[in-house]
């Protein structure tokens, strides 16, 4: 699936705070032994207990105006079920569950309204019974078909669609918002497809439909944002995927994918109920800063400077990490100039595939290596650098975050401050430097708004690996990215 990373954005993640809402209907059964966390309004009070203990006469809320007590002995410190139901919604002969995830209510599973323009993975109804329908473009807007091929340009806010009334088809703004308060792709996901399914939005991994193709199921999650791409791409739309954990990936109009419905004018939790992003820091006492710190507490910290293939690099110690402070440069077969100019080489450094960065043969492009794979992958790094895993970049992410007292805010300190379209730089506050190189896969594509690095980390398809992105509209270092090992994205080498 071609989804192309060329903006990528998330806000804040955050986390509900001490009691959470849990209205009596319940599968229609009250009785449950399960123990819920909840809060009830009844005789001028609030409870929080197992669901059990309510006697279910008052009226569930978030926000509790009275002083809140307990329904049973049950430890203060428990930690709470962050599922969150609302009311439950009716819709063309079909009762959907809702979900509160943060300041956002959405259906519990996706749209399954038979109308022209949808089809059921593999055209088997149980398929739809399962994963509901998977729709074009303008069928889940409810727009003329003819804008699977032209612009619309309408405003994308509140957008109905083919949701009901109450209802729209979320923006990628609103897309964005869910994401980052979850925080992973893996708490949105089913139970049943290897996510932890946190907030209840229990996504399965349904694929998607072009013409009377089908692919992916079992693989990928995608849906709809009522959000055109851009008025040059006028065949393209934003769609939402959990394979990549990507919210700003392009996708043909025309493709059938799935559509999930957010709830109008909702603001169910108050600003007063959520907790400061400092609630989200880890207890390593070596890596959260003094309460009354912000901001970055150091400048720039060079390392030993590296020649290697006729090159030059900086480095920068960011945390415990020693890093090439700018992009490998290195000519050797399987790399690339974006548009094959070798002046954007000496900006960006070169694009390279997978296999040609983690010096692998051919044959891993379409089977796994990981046998192959060293804990400190060399690839074609200097000796005593490698090229950096998953964890090593999720690490450096984490540092930022903690050291700074904030979250989803990465990028803003690792970004060259020029460079980035619409002034979308960052502070380089640890002189990292990151400029938008972009990526090729059958074209050259994206540079100036992201730029893209390998993982050494193979993705769970075989013929995928991770990476990780920035873009220009966003401070987030986007991690849980994969693709094809065939693409060509920037490199970075870090220490040993």
């Amino acid at each position: 699936m071609r989804i192309q990373n060329s903006k990528i954005a998330f806000t804040a993640a955050l986390m509900l705070a001490i009691t959470f809402t849990f209205s009596c209907y319940l599968e229609g059964n009250n009785s449950d032994d399960t123990s819920y966390e909840y809060c009830i309004t009844t005789d001028n009070k609030c409870l929080t207990g197992p669901f059990t203990a309510s006697t279910c006469s008052g009226q569930p809320s978030n926000n509790c105006p009275y002083d809140v007590s307990s329904s049973s002995s049950r430890s203060s410190s428990s930690v709470l079920s962050k599922v969150v139901y609302g009311t439950p919604v009716t819709y063309q002969g079909e009762t959907y569950k809702t979900v509160v995830i943060g300041t956002q209510t959405w259906f519990q599973r996706n749209l399954n309204y038979d109308i022209e323009g949808s089809k059921c993975y593999n055209n088997n109804p149980a398929n739809c019974e399962k994963y509901g329908r998977l729709y074009d473009w303008a069928t889940a807007m409810a727009i003329d078909s003819k804008y699977n091929k032209e612009g619309w340009g309408e405003s994308d806010e509140k957008h109905k669609g083919i949701c009901p009334t109450g209802w729209h088809l979320p923006s990628e703004p609103e897309w964005k918002t869910l994401m980052l308060f979850a925080g992973t792709s893996q708490q949105l996901q089913s139970t049943s497809d290897n996510g932890t399914d946190d907030y209840g939005f229990a996504a399965l991994l349904g694929g998607y439909g072009h013409g009377s193709q089908f692919t992916n199921i079992n693989f990928e999650s995608d849906w709809w944002t009522a959000t055109e791409y851009s008025e040059y791409y006028v065949t393209y739309a934003y769609a939402a995927s959990l394979q990549w954990a990507d919210i700003s990936g392009r996708l043909t109009k025309s493709f059938l994918t799935s559509v999930r419905c957010i709830k109008d004018n909702d603001n169910p939790i108050s600003s007063s109920s959520i907790p400061s992003s400092s609630s989200r820091i880890t207890s390593s006492s070596s890596l959260v800063p003094s309460s009354s710190s912000n901001s970055v507490q150091s400048g720039v910290v060079y390392g030993t400077p590296v020649t290697y293939q006729g090159e030059t690099y900086k480095t920068v110690v960011i945390g415990t990490q020693t890093w090439f402070q700018r992009n490998l440069n290195y000519a050797v077969d399987g790399s690339m100039c974006y548009d094959d100019d070798p002046a954007n080489c000496a900006i960006y450094g070169r694009l390279y595939n997978w296999l040609t960065a983690m010096n692998l043969p051919a044959s891993c492009v379409s089977s796994s290596c990981a046998s192959q794979i060293n804990t400190k992958h060399r690839g074609i790094c200097p000796s005593g650098w490698h090229i950096p895993s998953y964890a090593e970049w999720k690490q450096l992410d984490d540092y930022i975050e903690n050291e700074n007292d904030c979250w989803g805010c990465a990028g803003k300190f690792l970004k060259s401050k020029s460079g980035w379209d619409n002034n979308g730089g960052g502070n380089d506050a640890y002189g990292f430097s990151a400029l938008p190189g972009g990526s090729s896969d059958d074209r050259f594509d994206d540079v100036g708004n992201t730029g893209s690095w390998w993982s050494a980390t193979e993705a769970k398809s075989s013929s995928y690996a991770d990476f990780i992105s920035m873009g220009y509209d966003s401070d987030i270092l986007w991690l849980s990215l994969s693709y094809y090992k065939s693409n060509f994205y920037s490199v970075r080498c870090l220490k040993d």
